[in-house]
């Protein structure tokens, strides 16, 4: 009679093999190559099944298939397994912030990079995790699940506010605000993106609109009358943005290169500064570039002349 396996949570199929972890053994499970439903073949070959406990405590919260290896969550740990067969693999444990309780299905890679939503908030891993949702403020999200059309991740997550669909540009780094659902899956079936939510399912086509046009602006070259070279501190902005735009300035020296010198994301604040450093130079150039409405309401340089060496 075959023996069973403790209620295993996540199964996941990697490499013709299925895993999964078990919260009541605290063990992570591979089915034997090519045998789905065989997990206690120990017969010493490269093809066995294999079984591993492990030391954290807390339940496992997800797991995925990630760079040639399996990642296992619990809220406050990542257990990562490498390796191709039994005799080979190795069980690594990361004491750093998982996937939260109830958010298995925000598990979603893009480029290489996973995104997944923990209990402080949304975090992109490479190897590490990075805390990248600081811009959604200090509201707690749960039962998060999400998607992707192959550059932006999209979530669906709750609070006390109710359900929110959220949007984030890996690219660019920037977080919108797409709507109030409340999605159950995700799927993609070639290139489209498909959104299940309380039983009607949407091909999701985001569409632009005003507040979602790309803009670029540049200003005429700064020039000073009065000799020696300039050397300037700083250039200082300030800017109206709203929620879901973000701007970025850009600057060149006496004709060289263009290089970024400050990013706003949109905050609630009405008035937001953006301080940018100047090199010593003759002339100076700024150009502005940004997605979504924006005012700038003043721009003061300072700066002290300087010899000419």
């Amino acid at each position: 009679m075959r023996k069973e396996l403790p209620k295993t949570y996540a199964p996941l199929e990697f490499e013709n093999r299925i895993y999964g972890c078990s919260s009541s053994a605290n063990t992570i499970y591979a089915s034997a190559l090519g045998d789905p439903t065989n997990f206690f073949d120990y017969t010493g070959i490269s093809t066995d099944s294999y079984a591993v406990a492990v030391g954290s405590e807390g339940e496992f919260t997800g797991c995925i298939g990630y760079g040639g290896s399996v990642l296992f969550f619990k809220e406050d740990a990542i257990h990562r397994l490498m390796g191709s067969f039994p005799a080979e693999y190795a069980l690594y444990e990361y004491t750093t912030e998982g996937v939260q309780k109830g958010s298995h299905k925000s598990l979603v890679i893009i480029n290489e990079t996973l995104y997944y939503k923990g209990v402080h908030g949304v975090f992109a891993y490479n190897n590490s995790p990075i805390l990248i949702s600081q811009n959604l403020g200090e509201r707690r999200f749960f039962d998060a699940v999400a998607g992707s059309d192959g550059d932006t991740y999209y979530i669906s997550m709750t609070n006390d506010d109710g359900y929110k669909l959220f949007a984030y540009e890996t690219v660019k780094g920037v977080w919108f605000l797409e709507g109030r659902e409340r999605v159950v899956d995700f799927e993609n079936i070639g290139s489209r993106m498909y959104i299940l939510t309380d039983g009607v399912v949407y091909h999701y086509d985001a569409v632009d609109t005003d507040h979602e046009m790309e803009w670029m602006a540049q200003l005429a070259p700064f020039y000073e009358t009065i000799e020696g070279r300039k050397s300037y501190s700083r250039l200082l902005f300030r800017v109206e943005i709203p929620l879901g735009s973000y701007i970025v300035v850009e600057t060149r020296f006496d004709g060289g290169v263009w290089q970024e010198a400050g990013k706003v994301v949109g905050h609630r604040q009405d008035v937001v500064p953006i301080m940018v450093p100047v090199n010593r130079c003759d002339k100076f150039e700024v150009r502005l570039r940004g997605k979504g409405k924006c005012k700038i309401l003043s721009l003061m340089r300072e700066f002290y002349v300087g010899g000419d060496k």
